[in-house]
């Protein structure tokens, strides 16, 4: 059974009508079984080793070997994302009592029963894992959360957007503390950038009146809208487009000959009362190579700048969207919105209202967490880097450093007390350790915890 561990905040018809994106392939590990909550779902998300995806009958090219089940056991109810993939049958194996399951959810091995009696179990429908229909498009592992056949397919809809012309080269995936209504009220809120993410993109002193034309206010699911603004010194001219319920697609031009253009594409899930997840896509034409000089960095270092870019606004969103909630206040009568590049804001609210989205409902709002400490609240490991593999690896390979280095020092310093060759070299020695390792720690905290002060930028 589906393991339901919180609010849906989509609307009822959402998973009998959208594919629900989950998760990035370029940031997974494809030897763990990753936990994922989307929509209220508790799901597991894991990748079956080559060789049985070629032997499995629904193995396509177009799930690409990645599946989502329900992240419970049918035995006992355990998490499977607390299990491990087993290589050599390439099921995923339960960590309480080793129950293992193929890429079809079918339950293969029964450790604790004699084999007329394991097979007899797995033969029964209430020994299967519950699988979900999945397919990666645009690098990104999309599941049919739905109880009916799936319509269409993701392919088949990013065929109608810009990513159907660009690579998905990279990503970044992040849980934020606030829903998602107020995650997609705020991307496609233009007027914020010069103060929330001053210093970061642009500053201040950007700010300007900014012109603003709605071209489609959600009709067949699409919000559209053009602008001029100015941002790093430079006006822009600028389009957005967002997919509803998940897609946003930013493009755009600069006035100075010779700028690269403006480009942001994301995704927008709802994961659970007061909380959200935004996948940022960096993509290229085919052959194009990148862009950005950023994007030529390890993508831990740009995942490093992703997280900074949204702690600066992390903090009010989160107030605001409980303010927002307090009581049986509605936007309408709480908002007071007299500027033309409001009114996307307006169109937005205003579609989900038809929708009738569990998220915007009072359910939802009496069932918000409370507000955690600023520590909690900026908590970039819970948040991003328990689950990418890259951030982990950067990680492992700090301590790794600090590890020889610090060993390095202690010869050093070993050599020094015995006297034994030139005492300047061991002092310059250990007191480059002490460092260099005292610096690699300091690293550390990047990928946990760093408060933002808008008062000291």
């Amino acid at each position: 059974a589906a393991r339901e561990v919180a609010l849906p905040g989509s609307a009822p018809a959402w998973r009998e009508k959208h594919w629900f994106p989950v998760a990035s392939i370029h940031e997974l590990d494809p030897m763990r079984p990753t936990p994922v909550c989307i929509d209220g779902l508790a799901l597991v998300v894991w990748h079956v080793p080559e060789k049985d995806a070629a032997k499995s009958k629904r193995a396509s090219l177009d799930d690409g070997g990645w599946r989502v089940f329900a992240d419970v056991c049918p035995h006992r109810l355990a998490p499977l994302s607390e299990g491990r993939i087993e290589t050599e049958t390439g099921c995923l194996q339960c960590a309480y009592h080793g129950w293992e399951f193929d890429a079809d959810g079918k339950c293969k091995q029964i450790p604790s029963a004699d084999i007329e009696s394991c097979q007899r179990a797995c033969e029964m429908p209430c020994s299967q894992a519950l699988r979900y229909p999945a397919e990666v498009a645009s690098s990104i592992i999309w599941a049919w959360l739905g109880t009916t056949t799936p319509k269409a397919s993701p392919s088949s809809l990013l065929a109608k957007t810009p990513l159907a012309n660009e690579v998905v080269y990279k990503t970044y995936t992040r849980d934020l503390p606030y829903g998602y209504d107020t995650l997609v009220e705020n991307l496609t809120d233009v007027s914020h950038i010069p103060f929330a993410h001053h210093g970061l993109q642009g500053t201040r002193k950007d700010a300007t009146p900014i012109a603003m034309h709605v071209t489609s206010r959600g009709g067949e699911d699409v919000l559209t809208f053009d602008f001029d603004d100015r941002t790093m010194q430079m006006n822009r001219h600028a389009s957005f487009s967002m997919y509803l319920p998940f897609l946003g697609i930013y493009r755009g031009e600069f006035e100075k000959p010779g700028k690269s253009p403006f480009k942001l594409s994301f995704i927008c899930i709802p994961v659970a009362p007061g909380w959200s997840r935004l996948m940022l896509l960096y993509t290229d034409p085919p052959g194009k190579g990148h862009r950005s000089m950023l994007q030529r960095f390890p993508i831990w270092v740009v995942h490093l700048f992703s997280n900074k870019f949204l702690d600066s606004d992390l903090v009010f969103l989160h107030t605001q969207e409980r303010a927002l909630r307090q009581g049986d206040a509605k936007w309408q009568s709480s908002y007071f919105m007299p500027a033309k590049c409001d009114q996307p804001i307006q169109a937005w609210r205003r579609w989900l209202d038809r929708e009738g989205a569990r998220c915007i409902g009072p359910d939802y709002a009496k069932a918000l967490p409370k507000t955690p400490q600023r520590e909690e609240l900026l908590n970039r490991f819970q948040q991003h880097t328990q689950f990418c593999w890259h951030c982990q690896s950067a990680l492992e390979g700090i301590s790794k450093w600090q590890y020889r280095v610090g060993k390095a020092g202690l010869c050093a310093l070993a050599l020094d007390r015995l006297r034994i060759g030139p005492p300047k070299l061991w002092l310059v020695m250990q007191v480059l350790a002490v460092g260099v390792v005292s610096s690699l720690q300091g690293m550390k905290k990047y990928f946990h915890f760093v408060d933002y002060r808008h008062y000291l930028k």
